[in-house]
This record gives C-alpha cells, sequence and structure tokens, in this order.
C-alpha cells in the first residue's frame, strides 16, 4: 500500500482541527499589507480564554530543502508566546532545533499529528498590530456567532483589557523602580553612619592608645570601655600623688 503523499494543506488541516475550539488564522498576517514589510505565519492560533490567551504560532515544512533554506522564521518568535514547526514525516531531528522551538509531526498516513518536541512558554507581549488585523481581515461575523469571542466587539473588549493591563504593569515596574530607589538610598545612608562611627571608633582607639591601651581591635566593647576607664582612674591616681608631693614640698618651703 502506497503512503499518501503529505502536503501543507494536509498539515494546515490538521492544526485546524486541532484548534477547532480556539481562534485559529491560517497565513495569518503580521499586520498591514500597505507598506509591504510584513510577516506571514502558516498558521496562528490563541485560546478563547481570557486567562491564558497565550498565542501558538505554526511554520509548516513538508520537504527537507524548504527547512534548510528558510531563514524567515526566527522573526515569527515577536509573535507568539510558543512556537512550533509542523512538518510532514522525517523531516526535521528535534536537535536540530534551538531551545525553546517545538516540533509537531503528522503521521506517515496523514491521518493526525503528534508531538515529538515541546516547545516551551516565553513570556512574550505581542504587537498589538498582529490583533488589528485579525480582527479587521480575517474575524467573521454572522448572526451564529454574534456572542463568541469572534465578534468585533469582543475583540475591541480584549484589547481595551490588554491596554489596560499594559498600564497596570507599568505602574507596577515604576512602584518596584521607586522602591528599589529608597533602599539604595536607606542603604547609602546606613553606609555613610557606619562610616562615621567607624571614623569615631578609630579616634577612639588612638586616644586609648596614647594612654598605653593597645590592641583593642581584639576586645569586646564592654572590656574596652572596662580598661580605658581603669586605665584612666590609675593615670589620674598618679597625678594626684604627684601634684601632692608638689605641695607638700611647697609647704615646707614657705615654713623655713
Amino acid at each position: 500500500m502506497n503512503t499518501p503523499k503529505i502536503t501543507a494543506k494536509n498539515v494546515l488541516n490538521l492544526l485546524a482541527k486541532k484548534h477547532s475550539k480556539d481562534v485559529f488564522v491560517s497565513e495569518c498576517k503580521s499586520g498591514s499589507t500597505h507598506y509591504g514589510n510584513h510577516l506571514r505565519m502558516d498558521a496562528w492560533s490563541m485560546p478563547r480564554s481570557w486567562a491564558h490567551p497565550d498565542v501558538t504560532a505554526y511554520e509548516v515544512k513538508v520537504s527537507r530543502s524548504d527547512f534548510l533554506q528558510d531563514n524567515k522564521w526566527p522573526a515569527y518568535l515577536d509573535y507568539c508566546n510558543i512556537f512550533y514547526f509542523a512538518t510532514a514525516p522525517k523531516i526535521i531531528d528535534p536537535g536540530e532545533l534551538p531551545d525553546g522551538v517545538g516540533l509537531i509531526e503528522c503521521t506517515r498516513n496523514g491521518g493526525r499529528l503528534f508531538t515529538k518536541r515541546k516547545a516551551a512558554r516565553r513570556d512574550v507581549q505581542i504587537p498589538e498590530d498582529i490583533f488589528r488585523y485579525v480582527l479587521m481581515a480575517r474575524a467573521t461575523i454572522t448572526p451564529a456567532n454574534l456572542n463568541t469571542f469572534d465578534t468585533r466587539e469582543n475583540w475591541r473588549k480584549w484589547l481595551r483589557e490588554r491596554e489596560s493591563d499594559r498600564t497596570l504593569g507599568w505602574e507596577i515596574k515604576g512602584k518596584i523602580r521607586e522602591i528599589y530607589a529608597e533602599n539604595v538610598e536607606k542603604v547609602d545612608r546606613e553606609n555613610r553612619d557606619l562610616k562615621n562611627r567607624l571614623a569615631g571608633l578609630e579616634k577612639a582607639e588612638a586616644i586609648l592608645a596614647e594612654m598605653g591601651i593597645h590592641d583593642v581591635g581584639q576586645w569586646r566593647i564592654d572590656e574596652r570601655i572596662a580598661e580605658a576607664r581603669n586605665g584612666a582612674s590609675r593615670k589620674i591616681k598618679v597625678l594626684a600623688e604627684d601634684m601632692r608631693r608638689q605641695l607638700d614640698l611647697l609647704v615646707g618651703e614657705l615654713d623655713t
């Protein structure tokens, strides 16, 4: 039995089936075609979920030469959180792909898809142009789906909430920067205080050294204070005794 030839259309149909409950756009452009500098992804999908609207993009390959000659696909990474190559069998070895890039293959008979390497989720801020393209150029408005995610009003709501989330993110980042600046200032102030205290201790150490008290860096502070007091007391006592002897001599001279 001959194995059927797998075409790009076969793979796209399987992807559309896989994402039948999601927003799915084949040959999705990155924005307006007016200026001619847009990108075109083979497939682009987003779950109908406000909480987890991660975008997945696909590059379809059905020949080895097409994969080897393609150098444009890395630009698609800016337009999705998850990126996969979707291929006919045996087109790409998973080890050839960069970290984070996933690989999906269809079976030999073209009946279904299976994941050969899971893609990593990347925290990417998806450009708004691609959402505008999907909304204005690819959304279908019919009576049957007026209350679904595909309606223009729901898309507008999604874009508004996206802008609100972005504003909140900026505010949070601003607050983090403010807290960081306050902590840096606090640390600088504490460092200045410590330097001043250290300078004071060094002066005290010099004074103690003049009094014959050395190696104070090896003592505990209470031991330093006690030694300073004892040393000062001995020195004062010596001075007092010397003064008394001088006074005794003076009295003796006055008596003669």
